[in-house]
């Protein structure tokens, strides 16, 4: 089988090098057991990547490509231009004609089965090589710790593209069987009592001003990049606060919290701080900053997540949170509600859990997302390659949320998103940032 693993060329964020961690850890593992199983496994990337590859003198197991700056450059302005106007499938005719030229030429017209790409919106692979399966490379509904990493491939690609956004009605009305809702109750009840009971490094007491104050959690991403700027129609992340702020009742109180890569473009302090000052319900705890991770340890203690397109919308509905998506993305298929205009009205509501989004849950955990371990397995991924491509040839992985094969057994599943957690391991305590 054919196998390319392509990272996208540009210089990601303006900084060199800034998918290397995603290579090093996730696809060069991936690569090198691939290739040691007898696939022809190639890899695409930019010069600022290979550059840095030559720097720290790490080596790949297979034939890599290179892609020169410049040659992108005379074909879009910037990084961000190319990848909006990919991902809403509005290149120019010479614009497409010119990128696959340099794509061919690099890759000397070699044709790849499959095709996994990462940053890169997905829909460029599938119009190159419209035989071949392209898959979109992120992170699953679970993947920082204490949960285990969770990842998928997805066929559609990302926000409004795909494949819970595509498939979000059939998701929300397939009605699981009490022995698979047995299973999400079973491991809630796990994680509660052997890690977020044990371990968890924020008391609720902390967070409030008094018994049964309503809480919550906006966990913001960072600006500049396709994929969070065009999940919404905000310009920015404190845009999406701002509004959060002022739909949101004085007694309610709104933790924030920041991505890891929100290093660079994010809230500025002077502006944070002002916030702080201005809104007394808004609140930021330095513990926040203290712990990696912050909102996976938050979403279980309060009340409601408010999000553009962060994943701990999943993580909302499976603690029975109400989950609000003000943007156009995966996350809506769990959504309680797609604005906050009435959010004090769904905070008081006692519905213990949305049985949808219980569907939802189950749906992915079992066909979608998938530990990392079976990313480096050959054995397993060439069969879910196989299934895929097959359920491609039929026509159902297009049409047909059926298309997606099972991961595995459905025990063997959630008996792993208990041993591969790392909060269940020996000694294990909370990652900090430090």
């Amino acid at each position: 089988m054919k196998i390319i693993f392509a990272i996208d060329p540009w210089i990601y964020r303006d900084l060199v090098g800034d998918q290397l961690y995603t290579l090093e850890n996730i696809f060069i593992p991936s690569i090198k057991a691939l290739s040691e199983y007898g696939h022809d496994v190639k890899l695409l990337i930019g010069e600022d990547l290979a550059d840095v590859l030559l720097l720290k003198n790490i080596s790949i197991p297979c034939k890599l490509h290179v892609i020169s700056l410049k040659s992108l450059y005379n074909i879009y302005n910037n990084h961000y231009e190319a990848h909006k106007l990919q991902y809403k499938e509005k290149s120019t005719a010479l614009q497409k004609e010119k990128l696959k030229k340099i794509i061919f030429q690099e890759l000397d017209c070699w044709y790849p089965d499959v095709i996994i790409s990462f940053t890169t919106p997905v829909s460029v692979w599938k119009e190159l090589y419209q035989k071949s399966l392209s898959l979109q490379f992120e992170n699953g509904i679970f993947s920082r710790s204490p949960y285990p990493y969770l990842c998928q491939l997805d066929p559609f690609g990302f926000l409004g593209k795909s494949y819970p956004y595509v498939f979000s009605k059939e998701l929300k009305n397939t009605a699981i069987t009490k022995k698979q809702k047995d299973r999400i109750f079973k491991l809630k009840k796990i994680y509660k009592e052997e890690i977020f009971d044990k371990y968890n490094p924020v008391n609720k007491k902390e967070l409030i001003d008094y018994p049964g104050q309503k809480i919550v959690l906006v966990p913001l991403s960072y600006n500049g990049v396709v994929i969070n700027d065009l999940a919404s129609k905000y310009k920015s992340q404190l845009d999406f606060l701002l509004e959060v702020i002022y739909k949101t009742p004085k007694d309610v109180i709104i933790l924030f919290t920041k991505h890891s890569l929100q290093i660079t473009g994010g809230i500025p302090s002077e502006t944070e701080l002002y916030l702080l000052r201005k809104f007394p319900n808004l609140r930021y705890d330095k513990k926040f900053d203290h712990y990696a991770f912050c909102s996976q340890w938050l979403t279980p203690l309060v009340d409601g997540i408010i999000t553009i397109n962060s994943t701990i919308a999943y993580h909302g509905a499976f603690w029975d949170k109400k989950v609000f998506t003000l943007g156009n993305c995966e996350v809506n298929v769990v959504a309680t509600s797609s604005n906050i205009n009435s959010i004090d009205k769904y905070l008081n509501q006692n519905k213990k859990y949305n049985s949808k989004s219980y569907n939802v849950i189950y749906h992915l955990l079992t066909r979608y997302c998938f530990p990392i371990k079976y990313f480096f397995d050959p054995i397993w991924l060439t069969k879910r390659f196989e299934k895929m491509i097959d359920s491609k040839k039929a026509g159902t992985l297009d049409t047909s949320f059926t298309g997606m094969p099972l991961i595995d057994d459905e025990d063997c599943i959630f008996d792993l998103l208990v041993s591969e957690s790392p909060a269940m391991k020996n000694n294990y305590t909370p990652r900090t940032r430090t």
